[in-house]
């Protein structure tokens, strides 16, 4: 975020497709619409935010932020007006509103980090993602991209199932029906003794119950699966565990997208891809697999 900073990126200047209104907090637009729509301003009240331990005076901010005092002074008065910036002993400090407002600011400079850093976000269908978890997406700033090459067609798929194959636990929202992943799915949450927990329609779930009965059975017997019915066609193929957390969606025309998978083994990015599964989760009805198997 400091690197995006000190390029003085200007948020006003972004094209995220349309995605502003839908993805940021705007709850407090008034007061970002004027920090936005001024560079000085944005970089006085983030130069106070990052280093709010410091004795930030004209002469600190002037060589911080390299402009005149005049520049510097205007830019406080403006913030003062605003009621997010006071001043004691010729010492600036932010309000607690300013601190607010630099925080949501911040949130916003991340998440547009987050949706220039890779197409993946314009091209595909966001509208099963909720507002909270679009307003989040910050979360993962540290997840790795892996695209399909002309020369390497299977990579997303390949990189996918080398994880499944270390993993116990899976939380997976599941919206197609697709042998290659639900083998090793099924094959290794056994080998490994872990738990599978998934989220689909009927239509899914009737086809998964056919091609391996055998295996959920193993599985219902030491009580570590269960399936979650959502009356939707799902666009969101989600697998989560306490190591990773791994997202492909489908192109705005409806079609999945297997070429294109986001990775994400930070702490965060595993926090935001339990809450979107827990979502659906808390949508969903649970299965009663006793009946189904008998």
């Amino acid at each position: 975020m400091i690197e995006i900073i000190n390029n003085n990126e200007k948020c006003d200047d972004l094209d995220l497709g349309g995605l502003k209104e839908e993805c940021f907090d705007f709850s407090n637009f008034y007061e970002l619409r004027n920090i936005i729509s001024s560079e000085s301003r944005s970089k006085v009240i983030l130069h106070l935010y990052l280093y709010r331990n410091d004795l930030n005076n004209v002469e600190t901010l002037k060589n911080k932020i390299k402009k005149s005092a005049p520049y510097i002074l205007n830019s406080v008065r403006e913030l003062e007006i605003m009621g997010l910036i006071k001043r004691a002993n010729k010492i600036f400090y932010l309000t607690s509103k300013g601190n607010i407002i630099t925080a949501i600011f911040i949130k916003l400079i991340e998440n547009t980090y987050i949706f220039k850093k890779n197409d993946f976000w314009t091209v595909h269908n966001l509208k099963q993602i909720p507002f909270e978890l679009l307003n989040h997406i910050y979360f993962l700033k540290d997840g790795k991209y892996i695209q399909s090459t002309n020369k390497d067609l299977k990579k997303p798929v390949r990189e996918y199932l080398k994880l499944i194959k270390s993993s116990e636990d899976l939380n997976i929202i599941m919206p197609i029906f697709s042998k290659i992943h639900l083998d090793d799915i099924f094959k290794f949450t056994i080998k490994n003794n872990g738990c599978l927990k998934i989220i689909l329609n009927e239509e899914i779930f009737n086809l998964i119950f056919d091609d391996y009965q055998n295996e959920i059975k193993t599985l219902l017997n030491k009580n570590k699966i269960e399936f979650w019915n959502v009356n939707l066609d799902l666009e969101i193929f989600l697998t989560s565990s306490p190591n990773f957390s791994s997202l492909n969606l489908f192109f705005k025309d409806g079609y999945y997208d297997d070429s294109s998978l986001l990775l994400d083994k930070s702490i965060k990015g595993i926090e935001w891809g339990l809450k979107l599964f827990n979502h659906y989760k808390n949508k969903g009805t649970k299965l009663q697999l006793n009946n189904i198997v008998e």
